[in-house]
C-alpha cells in the first residue's frame, strides 16, 4: 500500500478510536477478563457471570476479538490475549481501573465538549463547576 491508500485507513482508525476506547471500558467495568482467568468461556458463561446481555456481549466480544484484546476459537470460547490480561484486576500491570475511570462521564463529556474549550478557552469543568477541578477536589475531601 503506497502512503496516499493508507493514510485514510490511519485517519479512520483515528476517528472512531473512541468506539474502541469505550469497548475497553465496558469490558473492563463488566470484569470480562477476570471471568477468564481460569479458561476460555463463551458468550453465554460470560454473559452469566457478568450481568450482561448475551447477544449484545457476544457482539463486544467479537469487537474486542477484532482489536487483539481477546481470541475466540473453534468452539466460539473467548480467551484474554496477553495485551487482553492487562485488564484483569489481578493482573500486576492491571489498567482496568484506568479503563474504568477514563469511560466515566466526568472525562468522557470533558472530551466530548472539547470544542468548546477550545473556543472559550475554559474548560468543560470550569464551566459547569464555577472553578478548576483542582479547586472542586480540594473543596470535597473525602
Amino acid at each position: 500500500m503506497n502512503p496516499s491508500e493508507r493514510e485514510p485507513a490511519e485517519l479512520a482508525q483515528m476517528i472512531w478510536a473512541f468506539m474502541l476506547s469505550r469497548a475497553v471500558q465496558v469490558a473492563a467495568k463488566l470484569g470480562v477478563v477476570d471471568g477468564l482467568r481460569d479458561g476460555p468461556r463463551n458468550a453465554s458463561e460470560i454473559a452469566a457471570a457478568t450481568g450482561a446481555h448475551e447477544a449484545a456481549l457476544a457482539r463486544l466480544l467479537r469487537f474486542l476479538t477484532s482489536v487483539g484484546l481477546l481470541r475466540e476459537d473453534e468452539n466460539a470460547c473467548f480467551s484474554a490475549t496477553p495485551l487482553g490480561d492487562l485488564l484483569r484486576s489481578d493482573h500486576p500491570q492491571s489498567m482496568r481501573a484506568l479503563a474504568v475511570m477514563y469511560g466515566q462521564p466526568s472525562f468522557t463529556n470533558a472530551w466530548g465538549d472539547l470544542y468548546e474549550t477550545v473556543r472559550t478557552g475554559r474548560s468543560h469543568f470550569e464551566r459547569h463547576h464555577d472553578g478548576t477541578m483542582f479547586d472542586y477536589l480540594a473543596s470535597h475531601r473525602a
